[in-house]
């Protein structure tokens, strides 16, 4: 995989047919979805909420992907949509004629709705009109709280240590 320091060295590496693709469709993320950040993630161009990616645009030899990460749980009454996994799906752009602005953004609008699959969301749906709201739960009291803490980063952080030096050699190996 070729790593890029940031979505303009990917567009830049991308042949140009999938460049005036790729813009146009970063103008319209950009345009619907102004909480969503630019990032490179797995070689591709992506728009991120955090670290968790929402959106990916990635360029094949005859067409350019825009691809939900969440794209199996999207509702697509045009049938834009392609591909079986559990997961993403992705809509197939040969041009930026391809780009119909109102089905992408509706698109574009439940994915960043849904969020990543994989991804913990902290903030609860919005309630049904009517329905009661529950209180929270109170967070449970450990005692010596700070004692656990202290003994699980005595015992394990050696571990992550060595694991990561482990991957960064392993990394380095694979790229250099």
């Amino acid at each position: 995989m070729k790593s890029y320091p940031s979505f303009d060295a990917y567009l830049k590496d991308q042949p140009a047919a999938n460049q005036s693709v790729i813009r146009a469709l970063r103008k319209l993320v950009k345009r619907a979805a102004p909480s969503l950040e630019e990032a490179v993630k797995y070689s591709n161009g992506c728009w991120v909420d955090g670290k968790w990616p929402i959106v990916y645009v990635y360029a094949a030899p005859d067409y350019t992907q825009l691809g939900f990460m969440a794209g199996s749980k999207l509702k697509d009454p045009k049938k834009l949509l392609e591909g079986s996994g559990a997961y993403i799906r992705h809509v197939k752009l040969r041009t930026t004629r391809d780009i119909v602005a109102r089905d992408l953004v509706a698109l574009l609008d439940q994915a960043v709705e849904l969020g990543h699959p994989a991804a913990k969301k902290g903030t609860a749906k919005a309630a049904k009109p009517g329905a009661k709201a529950k209180a929270p739960a109170k967070a449970p009291q450990a005692p010596d709280a700070e004692k656990q803490l202290a003994s699980y980063l005595a015992k394990y952080s050696p571990a992550i240590a060595k694991f990561r030096a482990r991957r960064s050699e392993s990394c380095a190996r694979l790229l250099g």
